[in-house]
């Protein structure tokens, strides 16, 4: 007969919970609610150490403090990375200089003298199994035309998440078109680590042995871009006064995968201290955005005597996207009648099909119009003026402050097309009191930026949740607020409703780096249980109003693990039983509190376990693209759904 699972049950501020005591119970313990505590906590007296326990606790002060004073003393190297769609960038910068000083590299191996001047690598990888050519896996700049390649397989790492309101209508049909394909057995998440560690190995061979043992926090892209187009401008032009305190600032990121809005108001200039004003918004509507439209383009224009050809030929890394990339990054539609050639030759192609045109034969060149590069840009453009017009009508409607500046950084923000349309679009929307401002070099902001986060606290003072975060429960059902097919019977609090939410931070919510959320849990653990893993899901909800039931819009976030030693277990039974409780026959209740960190220090989302002042053996999130809901968290029990 399988043993039932341990339960968990969260706090009651209302009523105590204590174990059931009837002798007759079952092995694994029920929670019962109770207006008294069954299980008073004595208090601890206090035993001085002995003079060997005392000077062994002075030498661990000292020591403490030896490492501290070290630490502070020590130079340390700040390394920023940009992962992005297209390229990736890395800068750094040292703990003793000034933000002046930030670095990027731009010394790449493969390609030529050429790499020795680009402020980024291609987020490009192909393995030497499928290059007879290679010997070893190449990536970036190493990976040349003809070579069976993969890119875009950031765009593939949050596959499972819904799409934006925003997002490029051509993404998903660019999916085996050789746009986003993956290596036979790997995952995009395979992909990516591959082509990471590769970056990781070229930073160190870099900067050679002055990197030590690595310490990883995150920073979100437009915090970094904010923290760089700022502080940059202001040390590039002290006298134009372009920031001040009190205003509204929106950061727009245009990279090579997605457009990322986030807006800060401006608290202080030295040092430099913002507030997130609402939920940042995006869309996977980068510059892959314009490249896919040159392939729809083409698809019409000449049918399957391009859409034939290998990928290797027309898709990321050949020579005929390379040759367009150029075009892209430095068209400015300042000629009207400039054309724009590419070279591909294409075998199916008949000189005398009449409907064949802007093709030249005699060169193998496809022809592009300053119409043709508008058209391809279109759908980037648009998309991005309307995140900016619904962020600030968002901003409008929360009564948060006024936007007087744009600040335009990433890949595609370097375009001076891109410029040129931000401008008349603040111009004729906002009658130019809105002004429109790119770093220098917008391309590498975000690793610039993501150095000097590293540099110092972070400016941010305040926070936005992305999402509303939660737990599934149970509750007791009420006939007026669930539905019956939720219901279902427990054996001890009779008619309950499945399929509830909890949620413990809302969507918009303000948060303070650091900020804590806490839950008291109740373990009660069986007698002959010596530890015990614990795994509790988490999930999340992008809706701006969360439901009060789990669904569809409900997304799975991730596990918690927690785990209680049997030194802790031991330590409790030692307890109870010294007050007369039965640990032999009875289950071990062990209160339990979660506190969640968001936007701490690490930039992720932490969590920790504690029983009183006792910190639990593990606690740790994990991040999981498709879980399963296992069970069901109550106010007042957990059982298995």
């Amino acid at each position: 007969m399988a043993s039932k699972p341990i339960l968990l049950g969260l706090k009651d501020k209302k009523v105590k919970q204590t174990v059931a005591e009837s002798a007759n119970g079952p092995a694994s313990s029920q929670l019962k609610e109770t207006s008294n505590s069954a299980l008073p906590r004595p208090k601890r007296k206090y035993t001085a150490p002995t003079p060997e326990r005392a000077a062994q606790l002075q030498e661990a002060r000292e020591e403490k403090r030896r490492k501290v004073a070290e630490a502070k003393s020590r130079q340390w190297i700040i390394v920023g990375l940009d992962f992005g769609v297209t390229f990736t960038g890395i800068a750094y910068i040292a703990t003793n200089v000034g933000s002046r000083d930030v670095q990027v590299i731009r010394r790449w191996s493969g390609g030529g003298r050429q790499t020795d001047l680009l402020d980024k690598s291609p987020s490009r990888y192909a393995y030497a199994s499928e290059n007879k050519n290679l010997t070893e896996d190449a990536w970036g700049y190493q990976v040349q035309p003809g070579m069976k390649s993969y890119s875009w397989f950031k765009l593939l790492l949050d596959g499972d998440t819904n799409a934006a309101e925003y997002d490029d209508p051509l993404l998903r049909q660019s999916a085996g078109q050789g746009m986003t394909d993956l290596p036979p057995g790997k995952s995009a998440k395979d992909l990516a680590a591959d082509y990471l560690e590769q970056i990781y190995k070229h930073t160190h061979s870099y900067l050679g042995e002055v990197i030590g043992k690595d310490k990883l926090s995150m920073v979100d892209e437009p915090e970094a871009a904010a923290v760089d187009a700022i502080k940059s401008t202001l040390e590039g032009f002290p006298k134009h006064n372009l920031f001040e305190a009190g205003q509204g600032i929106i950061i727009v990121d245009l990279g090579g995968g997605t457009v990322d809005l986030v807006s800060y108001k401006i608290l202080k200039l030295e040092p430099l201290q913002l507030e997130e004003l609402c939920v940042g918004i995006g869309a996977k509507a980068g510059s892959t955005c314009v490249d896919r439209a040159l392939h729809k383009l083409m698809r019409d224009r000449y049918g399957k005597a391009f859409s034939s050809l290998p990928a290797m030929k027309i898709g990321p890394g050949s020579k005929f996207m390379e040759d367009f990339e150029t075009i892209k990054r430095d068209f400015d539609d300042n000629d009207p009648t400039q054309t724009f050639q590419v070279h591909l030759k294409m075998r199916d192609l008949r000189k005398q099909d009449q409907n064949v045109v802007q093709y030249d034969f005699e060169e193998d060149e496809i022809m592009l119009t300053c119409a043709d590069m508008r058209n391809l840009f279109q759908v980037a453009v648009e998309m991005t003026l309307q995140l900016i017009l619904q962020q600030v009508n968002l901003i409008k409607k929360k009564k948060a402050g006024t936007i007087k500046t744009l600040i335009v950084c990433g890949g595609l923000g370097s375009s001076p097309y891109i410029k040129t349309k931000l401008d008349e679009f603040c111009e004729e929307r906002f009658a130019g009191k809105m002004q429109v401002v790119r770093p220098v070099r917008a391309w590498a902001s975000i690793c610039r930026g993501a150095a000097l986060s590293g540099l110092e606290a972070s400016p941010i003072l305040s926070r936005r949740s992305r999402y509303h975060y939660g737990f599934v429960i149970h509750k007791t059902f009420d006939d007026d607020e669930h539905d019956e097919e939720d219901a279902f019977d427990d054996p001890v609090y009779g008619k309950r409703a499945k399929n509830q939410m909890k949620w413990f931070v809302k969507k918009d919510e303000k948060l303070r780096p650091g900020a804590k959320k806490e839950h008291s849990c109740t373990y009660t653990i069986p007698p002959n249980v010596h530890s015990y893993t614990g795994h509790e899901r988490f999930y999340l909800c992008m809706e701006e109003s969360a439901p009060p039931r789990f669904g569809s819009d409900v997304q799975p976030g991730g596990e918690i693990i927690i785990n209680v030693t049997s030194t802790v277990l031991n330590k409790e039974r030692k307890r109870l039983k010294d007050e007369g409780f039965d640990v032999k026959k009875k289950p071990i209740p062990l209160d339990v509190t979660l506190s969640f960190k968001i936007g701490g220090e690490k930039g992720i989302l932490e969590v920790a376990a504690t029983s009183g002042k006792t910190k639990l053996g593990d606690a740790q999130m994990n991040y999981e693209a498709n879980s399963e809901c296992k069970g069901a968290w109550s106010e007042d029990i957990k059982a298995e759904a």
